[in-house]
């Protein structure tokens, strides 16, 4: 009877559905299960994190492609200005009628505008009209666009100077106004 009571005990646990969690089959599935749902989840965060970094590397991408390109531009019209002063200096048989010496311009021009006042003094006092040298002074003089600034400035600070006694507040303020003047007129292109 013994036997016959454990066989029936046996025989419905044998027919009972028991829940995987509690069998060793279903210890390893549910971890197995885990592992490859820890898997799944690493694999999509790279996977996001590759498409953010292409992303990134893409947009600069883009960026430097487009400065290269802006660049490229610039640089052909640079090569093309270069090549068209090339072939125009190349064909001209003249060479500068002054080069420049050692000597560096305390405001832009000034030695040119030096210059100029010099020809132009020795136009008007010791050239004779209608000759070779009066025709060539004079087109230097006009071509180079000579303003009369160096002669201009003379004058005022004569004028202004020319009562001089004590450094007064106008005094101060007529040559500080000159003084302004020319840094802007020299630093305007010209």
């Amino acid at each position: 009877m013994l036997e016959n009571v454990i066989y029936a005990v046996m025989s419905y646990c044998n027919c009972q559905q028991v829940d995987g969690a509690y069998t060793w089959d279903g210890v390893l599935n549910a971890i197995s299960r885990d592992r490859l749902e820890s898997r799944r989840e690493e694999r999509e965060q790279a996977e996001t994190e590759k498409e953010q970094v292409y992303s990134e590397f893409d947009d600069e991408l883009k960026t430097l492609q487009e400065r290269i390109d802006s660049l490229t531009q610039e640089n052909e019209g640079l090569r093309a200005e270069n090549a068209g002063l090339h072939s125009k200096f190349g064909e001209m048989d003249k060479r500068p009628v002054l080069v420049m010496g050692d000597e560096e311009d305390l405001y832009p021009g000034e030695i040119k505008e030096l210059v100029l006042s010099v020809l132009e003094d020795e136009l008007e006092r010791q050239v004779a009209k209608r000759s070779r040298r009066s025709d060539a002074f004079s087109d230097l003089i006009k071509k180079n666009d000579y303003q009369g600034v160096y002669r201009k400035k003379e004058a005022e600070i004569q004028r202004i100077l020319k009562n001089y006694t004590i450094m007064d507040a106008k005094t101060r303020k007529a040559l500080q106004d000159l003084a302004s003047g020319s840094r802007r007129t020299a630093s305007t292109p010209g």
